[in-house]
């Protein structure tokens, strides 16, 4: 991945993964701390700029979104539903559960969690437990 752009720590572990929308910017926009996994069958979305901090885990199946598009601009619900393309964060530590799907722009905070098959549709601060769909907030967590 290096060899392709992307900022990536030798000692990340990445499994075999699913890069969306790798035609847009290539691997240039993804980076990928030291001590984080990313397990089999995520999704990582290239369209805008990705960052998994380290010690970050993604879980296997989980989709980390950077963009939103109903389809092609001539479209009947781009006028109400525009395109959007964000940053998205996986903070230092944090822990995204199994088939779980983090939203264009979202920061999940250092050190928190969300639990298998939330949808996280708005930032997680720090330190926190979120879950559902949509992913609310459930516990603060301690360490």
């Amino acid at each position: 991945m290096k060899l392709f752009g992307a900022k990536a720590a030798w000692s990340a572990v990445v499994e075999k993964v699913h890069f969306m929308n790798l035609d847009r910017g290539g691997l240039a926009g993804l980076s990928i701390g030291k001590k984080s996994f990313v397990g089999v069958a995520a999704i990582l979305d290239l369209a805008g700029e990705l960052v998994i901090g380290e010690q970050a885990t993604v879980s296997p199946g989980a989709a980390i979104l950077t963009h939103f598009s109903v389809g092609f601009a001539d479209h009947p619900l781009v006028k109400s539903y525009p395109k959007k393309v964000s940053k998205t964060v996986i903070g230092k530590g944090a822990f995204i559960g199994v088939h779980v799907t983090v939203l264009a722009g979202v920061k999940v905070g250092e050190n928190s969690m969300v639990a298998a098959g939330a949808v996280v549709v708005d930032n997680v601060a720090e330190n926190t437990m979120v879950a559902g769909v949509p992913a609310k907030f459930k516990k603060k967590l301690t360490n």
